[in-house]
């Protein structure tokens, strides 16, 4: 039986090592899932529909192997009308493929930034700037912008 419990315990380690060195660090992300510009625009929130006023938010996006995303808002313009809420909403819907997210994880190791453009109100005010720089994590992060992720179809 322990000889039995050793090779399995070998396997295991050896056939995640094998996997693991598979991943193509180099390849383009692939997501399974990702917001169109009709979800982003149907995201607004209520309050920034009564003022007529699009907006941006910047999420700062942990990977899972699984291809999952955990985001935190770190920046919003304007703020106050609930798109930070909105764009964790949507990022909720947010997947990469598991080979992506391997390569991720490897290749980066920290979080992603994604950033959402809520527009497509009629006579709308244009989103402002960020008030100040918005950081996500570590500096190394912080020029790994993904903008494919949010791409409209």
């Amino acid at each position: 039986m322990r000889r039995l419990w050793a090779t399995i315990a070998l396997l295991a380690v050896f056939g995640a090592t094998s996997a693991a060195q598979t991943v193509n660090v180099d390849a383009p992300l692939v997501f399974e899932s990702q917001p169109t510009r009709e979800d982003l625009t149907a995201a607004i929130p209520l309050r920034a529909r009564e003022a007529r006023q699009e907006g941006r938010v910047l999420l700062c996006c942990f990977v899972r192997p699984t291809g999952v995303l955990t985001c935190a808002t770190v920046a919003e313009a304007p703020e106050g009308l609930g798109y930070g809420e909105a764009a964790r909403d949507v990022a909720r819907t947010i997947r990469l493929s598991r080979p992506s997210a391997a390569a991720w994880l490897r290749r980066n190791g920290g979080p992603m930034r994604i950033p959402l453009e809520f527009s497509g109100l009629r006579n709308a005010v244009p989103a402002p700037a960020y008030v100040s720089e918005p950081l996500c994590g570590t500096r190394a992060a912080n020029a790994l912008t993904v903008t494919e992720a949010v791409a409209p179809q």
